[in-house]
């Protein structure tokens, strides 16, 4: 549950920043074989050199609150270890305050 407005925004940011990458990765045949499987957009993008790097150039235009490379990185980690983005993403909110800055609270 979010308790607060902070927690909220970091939430909805992370859902905004996948929403892009959706034209791109629905236009791609392996993508259709890889969701009919089940796999995850996050999976994908981390998967594939060229997405993770554009998605990492998005990070770093869009994020502020949190370091760019620290939150790629979770990312990253978190594509590798979970196979949904239902658990990448919960994964993402319970980690992400372990890389905020100190005076970001």
């Amino acid at each position: 549950m979010m308790n607060t407005r902070r927690q909220f925004l970091r939430a909805l940011s992370l859902a905004i920043a996948c929403a892009p990458f959706k034209s791109v990765l629905a236009k791609s045949a392996t993508l259709s074989t890889s969701v009919d499987a089940g796999a995850s957009n996050f999976r994908y993008i981390y998967g594939q050199n060229d997405y993770k790097i554009q998605f990492h150039d998005f990070l770093s235009n869009v994020f502020h609150l949190f370091p760019e490379d620290d939150l790629h990185q979770l990312i990253a980690e978190a594509s590798k270890e979970f196979p949904s983005d239902e658990q990448i993403y919960k994964n993402l909110q319970s980690e992400v305050e372990n890389i905020q800055p100190f005076l970001a609270a």
